[in-house]
């Protein structure tokens, strides 16, 4: 006892030790979490502001997960026209079932090239799988 003070029981610093080890934990998580976000921030940016192009994410459901691109403007569609919808919700029968065989041939793993005209546009299209860090589609 030094100056009417009791030390710490073992139990007490295992449970600060303990308390240290969630708080470590959480700050990495939030800390990864912060880094995804400012990823997807950029990647946002840098393809909302290709001149003349856009770009396209979709999932396996063919369900708009990423629109950005002057190209978008130009076909009167904003990000919120298609982003969250599938690629039937969000565009014309006609247009859907031209991408539709192109975008499942990506999320097969196969590239594709397309050109086309809509919006009173000439569009070229590329497609590309996208891998994840495990290299999974």
């Amino acid at each position: 006892m030094v100056n009417g003070s009791i030390a710490p029981t073992d139990w007490e610093y295992q449970l600060a030790d303990f308390g240290t080890q969630i708080a470590s934990i959480v700050f990495e998580r939030d800390r990864k979490s912060l880094a995804l976000r400012q990823s997807e921030a950029r990647l946002r940016s840098v393809a909302a502001n290709l001149p003349n192009a856009a770009v396209f994410i979709v999932d396996r459901n063919l369900r708009y997960l990423l629109a950005e691109g002057k190209a978008l403007e130009g076909a009167g569609m904003t990000s919120g026209d298609l982003v969250g919808k599938t690629l039937w919700e969000a565009l014309n029968p006609a247009l859907a079932t031209q991408y539709e065989p192109n975008f499942r041939q990506a999320l097969g793993g196969e590239p594709f090239n397309l050109e086309h005209s809509s919006h009173n546009c000439y569009y070229i299209y590329h497609g590309t799988p996208l891998y994840n860090a495990d290299s999974d589609l």
